[in-house]
């Protein structure tokens, strides 16, 4: 009975080795997460290393910087990340930025967030044609070297840190920096200003002064040369990202595609001797109404011209200077005329020409009937057409088959401002009539190229007059004697100018 007890307590013991070494040999079974928590975060460089930014690049991380539930990510040549943690761990791109080079570091200075950029740049180390870099001189008694020139690859160039401005719009798009030019080129025409393809990206700012050139060709020995001719230097007004609109100055003209280039020079703008405005057309009109005093009456006296300055140092015009009527209650009109065409010889600095037409004669001086007759006309300008200048012109009438002195007209002006002239005029003369004014002369459009036009006014004193034939003595006696008929007072003056 005890051999029995021993065996079978031997058998239990055998049979609880056995299902201790089986539980030890199956696995732990980890614990699993109470119900509700949230998931292991997954760590952003993972995430970033499965991001393609807008032009299909991948971030290659170099650093980045933590702001709030942002990230601020260097990528190298991937350019600047900002990422967004949301708040159940996931993560969001928000901008990419190209800022010109591989961003390579980040750095927090004076509260802000900076970028350190690395830019690959390859320099010619050899002039044109030349030996190969890797192919050495050969050294007396030395062995050709055969083997292959080493290719180096193109230098880090370290740039300054660029200051990252971080905009608040979840989706705003990458913005890329455009290349920096320093000369463009006229694209486009104005009315006194052109515009060139220079903008802000190109560092222009308002009030840079722009040189405008042009670019010829000419022979040099056996080649062409080419050779650039300075046309203007104008004043920055206007500014876009890759435009800019370049004030010019009086006269000054610029054709299309001109070269322009940032410069410190000051602006070519001359306001006592513009350059000479050629090729174009001029319209002049001016209307001088006035009230006669003494006399129920007035009148008016006009001035109009039509004329053509050629390419050539030519001017031609056709005019009425001055074209006037003149009335009062019991008294008889009078209607002085003097009308020419004219031809001048018209450079920058001087004008001379000559006329030919026709004048009343209401003053004749030596008891002849009134009438009209030949008139000859020599004109003369000393200075600039818009600048500062004194204009002259006389008469001498063919009359009764006699050359009489006919008249006097004289003209100045003075730049006042940027875009003024003062002016002071006046004259007369047998045709019968006499006036005196002072006025302005106003750039209203352009820069007095093609299609500007100009304002004038003044205020002075008009004069209009004939000598009359009148039945004089009693009725025993007659005798012809002369009398005076004039309208005489202030008048008020405007008028404009055109040109095509």
């Amino acid at each position: 009975m005890r051999g029995a007890t021993w065996r079978l307590a031997g058998c239990l013991w055998v049979l609880g080795q056995l299902v201790a070494s089986l539980a030890l040999a199956q696995p732990a079974k980890a614990p699993e997460p109470p119900a509700g928590a949230a998931p292991e975060p997954k760590r952003i460089d993972r995430w970033l290393a499965e991001q393609r930014d807008p032009l299909g690049r991948r971030c290659d991380l170099r650093t980045a910087l933590s702001e709030g539930d942002r990230t601020i990510v260097a990528c190298g040549a991937g350019g600047l990340w900002v990422v967004k943690t949301e708040a159940q761990g996931s993560f969001t791109l928000v901008s990419t930025q190209d800022l010109g080079g591989d961003v390579v570091g980040l750095f927090q200075r004076d509260g802000r967030i900076w970028a350190e950029i690395s830019k690959l740049e390859a320099r010619p180390v050899l002039p044109s044609g030349a030996a190969s870099a890797g192919v050495l001189p050969d050294v007396p008694g030395a062995a050709p070297d055969t083997s292959k020139p080493e290719l180096l690859e193109p230098p880090l160039k370290k740039v300054r840190p660029r200051d990252i401005e971080l905009g608040d719009e979840e989706d705003a798009e990458p913005e890329a920096e455009a290349a920096v030019r320093r000369e463009g080129q006229v694209v486009e025409l104005g009315l006194g200003d052109v515009v060139i393809d220079l903008g802000s990206q190109d560092g222009v700012k308002h009030g840079d002064r722009i040189e405008l050139t042009a670019v010829t060709s000419e022979a040099v020995g056996a080649e062409r040369a080419k050779r650039r001719h300075l046309v203007a230097v104008g004043v920055v007004t206007a500014v876009a990202q890759g435009f800019s609109r370049v004030r010019l100055g009086i006269n000054e003209r610029v054709a299309l595609g001109s070269l322009a280039t940032r410069v410190d020079a000051n602006p070519t703008n001359k306001r006592l001797s513009p350059p000479r405005a050629a090729g174009i057309w001029e319209v002049e009109f001016m209307a001088r109404p006035f009230l006669a005093l003494g006399e129920f009456g007035g009148g008016m006296l006009l001035d109009a011209s039509v004329g053509y300055r050629f390419e050539a140092d030519l001017h031609a015009e056709v005019a009425f200077r001055p074209f006037g009527y003149g009335t009062g209650e019991g008294k008889p009109s009078i209607i002085p005329v003097t009308t020419f065409a004219k031809l001048s010889y018209d450079r920058e600095l001087f004008e001379v020409g000559l006329g030919l037409g026709l004048q009343t004669v209401h003053v004749t001086g030596f008891g002849a009937e009134a009438g009209s007759g030949t008139l000859f006309s020599q004109g003369a300008r000393i200075g600039a057409r818009d600048g500062l200048h004194f204009d002259a012109r006389s008469d001498v009438v063919l009359f009764h088959s006699r050359f009489e002195f006919a008249g006097f007209v004289g003209s100045g002006q003075v730049p006042v401002g940027q875009t003024s002239w003062l002016i002071l005029e006046g004259g007369g003369g047998s045709a019968g009539y006499a006036y005196g004014e002072i006025g302005v002369r106003v750039l209203l459009k352009g820069n007095g190229d093609r299609g500007s036009v100009f304002f004038n006014g003044s205020v002075g004193g008009v004069g209009i007059f004939q000598e009359q034939e009148l039945t004089c003595g009693s009725a025993e006696f007659t005798f012809p004697c002369w009398q005076t008929t004039s309208y005489a007072g202030p008048m008020l003056g405007a008028g404009a100018e055109w040109r095509f």
